[in-house]
């Protein structure tokens, strides 16, 4: 790796993303970009030379759009400046001019009223993002609670007892430093080859060598730009994903044959090879040691694109060629699952008491940096992933140079907390990940599908007593039901009737393999057709008895909605759980309880229509969170009062805080306690007198916000 530190006092242009929010601007980049690849793509010059030259171009024009800007908000100044050095000739040759000091001070508040108007603006612009962020977990709360470092800029470094403060050599000594960091020693080829013989990933079938391999599409490259997240600081070439994001129109088709050269073998661009490297101090340590300084690689974004295309088709492959031990970081895997394991080697451990074990936990320094990219591609070749995805993969990585509902997001926890439970369930129900079942299930009496399907837990009462178990099997339960309302296919009668052991068989039939259709009937197979799933005559009449005992319910004939939502998908199984469980528990809530306690509080109905324009737009005119907080607050009746506060606390006190004569309910509290009441009569006389029209006082109005059509347009 060739290191390119930025010399001291050098530039590095960053895009100014607020040149893009101007429509005028927008028109001419896009004119711009239109008029370049149209003269420039049909041309004998590389795809990759004509990419590069595009950003080129584009990188003139934004700083000259940004000059524009400049100079005409700066024009005014240096007018009015001028006029005041002039004025202050003026008045050195005579200075007690009073005519001359006016002029000065007129020209002076013109100054100050332009430099005021700018703070203004910016103020506006800072006032703006806290109303509409309010209390969101956004952005604007991640910098607030931000821990503030003093400047990363490195001012010594403690190197073999010495202690560096000049700049020149402390760039000297990063520079040291990472370049023997990402130095590969001296690899064989041979031991590599040998190596990959003997433990090297299976071959990938051919389905997934032509995911990996066919012609990038322009919808994976607009999926890549949607997915980047603004406010990144740029790469090298100074252009941001704003820029992808608002002119992907113009550059998704040039970007995608500049990719599609890449995967047949030609070169990347240019700007691929470079990187800044930016050295962020690692907290709670040492400062002056170089070790305790995290490198971050700012990339192009272009690159970045590239990248994310290609890491998405090879995660739909992965999970057939890594082991079942790697949790996280691929589809249908979670960081949990070692939670889980710990979980359940503890719970083990409780259990037999006279067993020595330990945990260890091993974290690989700086893996990443230290990898060998040789091996990495000798292993690629070997698992066959094809010739375009390592051309693909020769282009990230090569000659790379590095220099310096309702509107609101938030989910229902305790279906959150159930949808993650089923994800756990979801090994239980397919009988996979044996390791961890044996740890969960080691002193089971049964099948685990005994205990789900045929509730053998009232038997054994100790399944519960696993703090894991219990939680998953009550989740279950609650939804068992709903999810399944015949014998489903995914059950095993085998693993049922079966008593829990550790060598038990890895596979078990399920009902889908071992049934067959006359007719409109199910029946169970013959014992011939089953001799080689099944230990004996006794074991197929117990499985025959159990099958006599589920016909009675029925057979699930079609994939119920467990078996699309939960068991199949290997990628976002928790949202999908989380969405159809939040469904179930919505669908027969058209009325919600909430809408019954304000119907019961004001003494009348309010009109279902009314309610459907309160939640389509009632709570949506406008941008700021905390205004929308406040309506659904009221809507759900989320405030604590003295009725509820002394019921949750026994408390013998129930009366209003403000009146304390009568009972602290809601309602009373909000609109008919007598202080109250005083104060919305002083916004209901003042609200008459704005609009010049009178309309009826009602609490909906005022505490909802539903107007309706009671005040008219023309009023």
């Amino acid at each position: 790796m060739d290191m390119r530190l930025t010399p001291t006092g050098s530039f590095r242009w960053k895009m100014n993303d607020t040149l893009l929010r101007d429509q005028e601007i927008i028109q001419k980049a896009q004119k711009t970009l239109k008029d370049y690849f149209e003269i420039n793509l049909n041309t004998t010059v590389e795809k990759r030379v004509i990419w590069d030259a595009s950003k080129a171009v584009m990188r003139g024009f934004l700083i000259q759009q940004n000059t524009i800007k400049k100079r005409a908000q700066n024009e005014k100044k240096d007018k009015i400046l001028e006029k005041i050095k002039e004025c202050e000739k003026k008045l050195r040759s005579k200075p007690k001019s009073q005519e001359i000091l006016r002029e000065i001070k007129l020209y002076q508040a013109q100054y100050s009223k332009l430099i005021n108007q700018e703070v203004e603006w910016k103020i506006k612009l800072m006032k703006q993002r806290t109303f509409e962020s309010a209390n969101k977990c956004g952005k604007l709360l991640a910098w607030q609670l931000k821990k503030r470092q003093k400047l990363n800029t490195v001012t010594n470094l403690e190197i073999e007892g010495r202690n560096i403060q000049n700049p020149v050599e402390i760039r000297k000594c990063f520079q040291r430093y990472f370049k023997q960091l990402y130095m590969q020693g001296p690899q064989k080829e041979t031991e590599i080859d040998q190596f990959l013989r003997r433990n090297g990933l299976p071959k990938l079938s051919q389905e997934n060598r032509t995911i990996l391999n066919y012609k990038i599409t322009q919808q994976e490259i607009e999926g890549a730009i949607q997915n980047m997240q603004l406010g990144k600081s740029p790469g090298p070439d100074g252009l941001t994903s704003k820029y992808y994001k608002t002119l992907k129109d113009y550059l998704t088709q040039p970007l995608m044959e500049v990719c599609n050269e890449i995967m047949e073998g030609k070169k990347a661009p240019e700007s691929w090879k470079e990187a800044f490297i930016t050295l962020i101090p690692k907290s709670e340590t040492e400062n002056t040691q170089l070790k305790n300084y995290r490198p971050i690689y700012l990339l192009n974004v272009d690159y970045k694109i590239f990248a994310n295309i290609l890491a998405n088709r090879f995660k739909r492959v992965l999970n057939e060629v890594i082991h079942k031990d790697q949790a996280g970081f691929l589809p249908g895997r979670h960081l949990f699952d070692n939670t889980r394991n710990i979980i359940d080697i503890l719970e083990l451990l409780q259990t037999n008491i006279n067993t020595k074990a330990v945990l260890i936990f091993i974290d690989a320094e700086k893996a990443f940096d230290n990898i060998s990219w040789k091996f990495m591609k000798k292993n690629l070749e070997g698992m066959g992933v094809g010739r375009g995805f390592e051309n693909g993969i020769d282009a990230i990585y090569s000659e790379q140079f590095t220099q310096e509902r309702g509107g609101f997001a938030l989910p229902d926890l305790r279906l959150y907390y159930e949808s993650a439970a089923f994800c756990w369930l979801k090994d239980w129900l397919l009988l996979e990940n044996t390791d961890v079942l044996d740890l969960e299930g080691f002193n089971n009496a049964f099948g685990w599908h005994a205990y789900l399907w045929y509730d053998k837990v009232i038997v054994h009462k100790a399944f519960k007593n696993h703090i894991v178990r219990k939680a998953i099997l009550n989740v279950w339960i609650k939804y068992k039901d709903l999810l399944e309302n015949k014998t489903p296919r995914w059950l095993s009668p085998m693993e049922a009737k079966a008593r829990k052991r550790l060598s038990m068989e890895a596979k078990w039939p399920k009902y889908w393999e071992i049934l067959e259709k006359v007719g409109d009937t199910w029946r169970l197979q013959s014992f011939e057709k089953l001799k080689d799933k099944v230990r004996d005559w006794l074991h197929y009449a117990q499985i025959r008895e159990v099958f006599n005992l589920d016909k009675k319910t029925g057979f699930q004939v079609e994939k119920s909605k467990l078996e699309t939502e939960l068991l199949e998908p290997k990628t976002k199984v928790l949202s999908k759980m989380y969405n159809l469980l939040l469904k179930w528990n919505t669908q027969d809530e058209t009325v919600k309880s909430a809408m019954i306690k304000w119907a019961q509080d004001i003494g009348y109905n309010i009109m279902f229509a009314d309610w459907e324009r309160l939640w389509t737009t009632g709570v949506r005119f406008t941008a700021c969170n905390a205004l929308k907080e406040n309506i659904m607050k009221m809507i759900y009746r989320w405030y604590m009062t003295p009725v509820k506060l002394a019921k949750i606390y026994h408390l013998p006190d129930n009366k209003c805080w403000k009146c304390k004569g009568t009972e602290g309910t809601f309602f009373h509290l909000w609109w008919t306690c007598p202080r109250v009441k005083a104060f919305w009569e002083m916004i209901y006389n003042e609200l008459k007198k704005v609009f010049k029209y009178t309309f009826p006082k009602k609490p909906e109005a005022f505490l909802l916000g539903m107007v309706g059509q009671r005040v008219l347009k023309k009023d």
